[in-house]
């Protein structure tokens, strides 16, 4: 029997994950074996193995990962079980394209890719920069579009790298420079070049609740307590990795004190925002990772943490409660659109939807926004690609 015209969109996500595992399949079987170690039937060295040096960051960065980061991006509310299920794909489809594409660039030789934990560990760093573009586009692209993004944005992170560490010789043992900034840019430009407009006014299915607020900063705790783990991995083992884990610590209990701080001050009602925990206690983290394995005083942590807390500009109004999701009337539109109200918490990075504070006045979006109560097809973006694709992400979206 015929497959009615309509449901094709939302074949195309099987099929081409079906399509990508049989490929890679097919090319693990005739290029990937284990490293010389692990070929081992039987290996009492302690030194060799890379299980007792490596696997116990490795642990605590999958939990970063699949949890905290998963938890970090539910601030959208109807949205938390896709946010969890497509950080989760995307990071098993991103983990093994770079684990492909790093080992024919880097590791291919006499014909064979030596698979080991260290490489295990490099392609994950490769998937980060995915999941945190993802955070641009969040709630508003299909699972395909986000997939066909991860394939684009892997070998473009890798071809960053090379040229950052290798060429120009850059010293970034906690990937703020090669992860952190490049996946905030890509993403950036991702969302430019899909939705176009610069400034959106916020939808009222973006206003996060205080359940999705809670969700998110649980995750947000998940990240900080295994952060010095992302950075110290790579350093050296011995005293530059315990300089890192020190110094990461120390920038990070930093710049939450002075985001608890700063966000009671400056807040109208005196009340800690979510928003600024969520961003302003990672911050920290993020930029020590350059400079974590030097010998530093623990001063020059601690100010680089100081020096990050999450800024909130005084003439901005107080973020919008959610509104009733029982009315889609264009006054919750004309609220939202005026300046300063579009505050999207949860992410790490600056997102293109993000209005900031300024005279300038903007128009609501001139669109329907009855038919669905699905939110990512309530805010999806016009085009035709957008519209069909859209169809693929209706059974990860409803609850």
């Amino acid at each position: 029997m015929a497959v009615p015209p309509s449901t094709y969109p939302c074949r195309l996500l099987p099929l081409f994950l079906g399509l990508f595992q049989a490929a890679l399949l097919l090319f693990f079987a005739l290029f990937v074996t284990y490293d010389e170690p692990s070929a081992q039937a039987e290996d009492t060295s302690l030194v060799a193995n890379q299980v007792y040096s490596t696997f116990p960051f490795f642990q605590d960065i999958q939990v970063m990962l699949v949890v905290g980061l998963g938890l970090l991006l539910t601030f959208l509310p109807r949205y938390g079980f896709s946010s969890l299920t497509h950080n989760f794909l995307l990071l098993n489809f991103s983990m093994q394209w770079a684990l492909v594409l790093q080992g024919l660039l880097h590791h291919f030789h006499h014909g064979q890719i030596h698979l080991d934990l260290h490489k295990l560990l490099i392609s994950e760093f490769a998937a980060v920069t995915v999941l945190i573009s993802v955070g641009a586009i969040l709630g508003r692209a299909s699972p395909c579009q986000l997939l066909v993004m991860a394939t684009c944005e892997i070998p473009i992170y890798l071809a960053s790298e090379w040229v950052i560490v290798t060429c120009l010789g850059v010293l970034d043992v906690g990937g703020t420079i090669t992860i952190h900034i490049f996946s905030c840019y890509f993403g950036l430009g991702v969302s430019k070049a899909l939705f176009r407009a610069t400034q959106q006014p916020l939808h009222p299915k973006e206003s996060p609740t205080p359940s999705s607020d809670l969700m998110s900063l649980v995750g947000t705790l998940i990240l900080w307590v295994f952060w010095p783990s992302f950075v110290a991995v790579l350093c050296q083992p011995g005293d530059a990795q315990h300089r890192a884990i020190l110094n990461t610590l120390l920038a990070m209990s930093a710049s939450s004190i002075t985001t608890v701080v700063a966000s009671s001050l400056l807040e109208r009602d005196g009340k800690l925002s979510p928003g600024h925990l969520q961003n302003g206690s990672l911050a920290g983290g993020v930029a020590i990772g350059v400079v974590a394995d030097m010998a530093m005083p623990p001063v020059a942590a601690l100010s680089i943490g100081l020096s990050l807390s999450e800024r909130h500009h005084p003439q901005c109004p107080p973020r919008p409660s959610a509104p009733d999701s029982s009315a889609h009337s264009g006054q919750h539109l004309e609220e939202a659109a005026s300046p300063g109200h579009s505050y999207r918490k949860g992410t790490l990075y600056p997102l293109p939807a993000v209005w900031n504070c300024s005279s300038r006045e903007t128009a609501p979006r001139q669109r329907s926004l009855q038919g669905s109560d699905n939110p990512s097809w309530a805010i999806h973006p016009p085009g035709q690609f957008a519209k069909e694709s859209a169809s693929c992400f209706l059974p990860l979206a409803q609850k």
